[in-house]
């Protein structure tokens, strides 16, 4: 009797922390990396940026931030949570504000792999 109920505490255990880790860790999961396509000031002191990612056409919940700021460069982050089941292979342009601590002036975006991240023409 002793062994089936340590068998059955232990199953219990693994269970609530497989539950634990799926609550925890569900919502990153979903999430997809995306590299930014472009970028534009949205303000007129150019302390906001405009990041432009490309996601799928049922892709939802775009995101990005700033990951590092310094005298000579901005590095950038995006990401999305991708639609699941099938769906065209058209992209479509996501625009993500961010806020900066200081207006972009010559510095250089980049996303955080190292890629450099070009100025958009106004729109």
């Amino acid at each position: 009797m002793g062994s089936h109920l340590f068998r059955s505490r232990a199953a219990s255990a693994i269970v609530e922390l497989v539950v634990l880790a799926t609550v925890v860790g569900g919502c990153a999961a979903s999430r997809t990396e995306a590299a930014a396509y472009g970028w534009n000031a949205s303000s007129h002191d150019a302390t906001s940026l405009t990041i432009t990612i490309v996601t799928g056409v049922n892709d939802t919940d775009a995101r990005a931030a700033i990951v590092s700021e310094s005298d000579t460069a901005v590095v950038v982050a995006a990401s999305y949570h991708r639609a699941g089941g099938s769906s065209t292979a058209n992209g479509v342009f996501r625009d993500v504000d961010v806020r900066l601590a200081a207006p972009i002036g010559d510095r250089e975006v980049s996303n955080k792999g190292g890629s450099t991240v070009p100025e958009l023409p106004p729109r």
